[in-house]
């Protein structure tokens, strides 16, 4: 009974854990309070004893594989091909976070309910945000908040006719918001639909914006080979589309020539192609880290910087310079295989693959922030096999004790044959 009691507390304490991590992770992504490090150590702490069971399961191996021993072989790899210590441990151990999916498991903790809501307070964040500055309340260009958000790094906020949407609300974090929109929409929310389609645009950014259309296009795809129902549905909706953009094209041209050219999308745009001349120069130099990359922490001249950096928007192309074809490889395979994989919720695979879209032209691909959507996916790769095994081990145990009971019955009754005879 001491037993029990004391592991329900373990669990409380982990999940308790795990949500904290989850809001410093979402909403101070670059750590001004040095707590990402000291709380993951203390998840791992508190849930020792799901990971000594884990230990003990093999459909365990492939998380370890790729939540311990690829990401430890990386940083050592970095190190020693050239790449500066810190950085190599810094930019390194986000996959290490996934292993917070074993506690998880093991434990039969909430991290997908506590994931949701807390990427949906950050999209209310934006909304409260925008609407306060609407009614006058709080002037998102001159305000206390906005002092807050540039002091703890925490994103970018203002409001300009120069912008793409004019409001720019961007927390760093509201990439994530993606996936929680993927769920409200293939889950038939429609208000929640509704309200994060609007944080995605009030974030300002055009990559968001593709990223949210890209899903309600998946969904209407997957709705149309429902059956002919779905394809009517389909065709009526698009036909009213169409009829909207032909009597409102004007106005809808305009509107999208105003955001292509957008001064901050012209900016934006001229450092991205500023980045690739760089890389291409670096290439050209050093042939051989096409192979097997540069290091992490390590740098070179880009001409949309004008600045030697050692990290850029191309996040996937930045993974590759560092890392090399071997384990830039090993990570698409990683996602690959979530996104394949038959017991993935349809709605998660639509929800990483928007994501895997923003990642590619932002530095958001392989951080702690990927990581807590990575972890939202890969749970259901691996609760179907979790679940297999404890049946299969059940079943095992169930037949040892259907042995047991049989041998002790059967000697029983020699037992009693002898005492007759006797």
């Amino acid at each position: 009974m001491k037993h029990i009691h004391t592991v329900n507390i373990r669990k409380k304490l982990t999940n308790i854990l795990i949500l904290f991590f989850l809001v410093i992770c979402i909403y101070f992504p670059l750590d001004p309070f040095g707590l990402k490090i000291p709380l993951l150590l203390l998840i791992f702490l508190s849930s020792a004893g799901f990971f000594a069971a884990a230990l003990k399961n093999p459909c365990w191996g492939e998380t370890f594989l790729w939540g311990m021993i690829i990401p430890v072989g990386m940083i050592g790899y970095s190190i020693l091909a050239g790449g500066f210590v810190k950085e190599s441990l810094s930019f390194g151990y986000p996959a290490v976070i996934l292993l917070i999916v074993i506690a998880d498991t093991e434990a039969g903790l909430s991290y997908e309910k506590m994931f949701r809501w807390t990427v949906n307070a950050l999209a209310f964040t934006i909304l409260i945000l925008v609407v306060l500055d609407i009614l006058k309340i709080c002037d998102i260009n001159h305000s206390y908040i906005r002092e807050l958000i540039y002091r703890y790094e925490i994103g970018f906020i203002g409001k300009s006719e120069n912008y793409a949407f004019y409001y720019k609300v961007f927390l760093r974090c509201s990439p994530l918001i993606i996936y929680t929109f993927a769920y409200a929409v293939f889950k038939k929310k429609r208000l929640l639909s509704f309200m994060l389609f609007a944080a995605l645009f009030a974030s300002g950014t055009r990559a968001n914006v593709i990223a949210s259309f890209f899903v309600i296009a998946a969904y209407l795809w997957f709705k149309a080979r429902e059956g002919k129902r779905g394809l009517l549905f389909i065709l009526f909706l698009g036909l009213a589309v169409v009829i909207a953009i032909v009597l409102n094209w004007e106005y809808i041209w305009k509107a999208f020539q105003g955001v292509l050219n957008a001064s901050s999308a012209v900016d934006s745009n001229s450092v991205r192609i500023g980045h690739l001349k760089g890389l291409a120069e670096y290439y050209q130099e050093n042939p051989v880290d096409v192979i097997t990359g540069s290091g992490m922490g390590s740098s070179f001249y880009s001409y949309g910087r004008d600045a030697w950096i050692n990290q850029m928007e191309w996040s996937l192309l930045d993974f590759f310079r560092q890392n090399g074809i071997l384990f830039t490889g090993l990570f698409l395979i990683f996602i690959g295989r979530m996104i394949l994989n038959s017991h993935t919720e349809r709605y998660k695979k639509v929800g990483l693959l928007a994501y895997f879209m923003i990642a590619m032209t932002n530095p958001l691909l392989y951080t702690s922030t990927a990581y807590l959507g990575y972890i939202y996916v890969y749970k259901d790769k691996v609760k179907k096999k979790y679940e297999n095994n404890s049946s299969h081990s059940n079943l095992q145990s169930g037949r040892m004790l259907e042995k047991v009971s049989s041998a002790s019955a059967g000697s029983e009754q020699k037992a009693g044959f002898y005492i007759n005879c006797r």
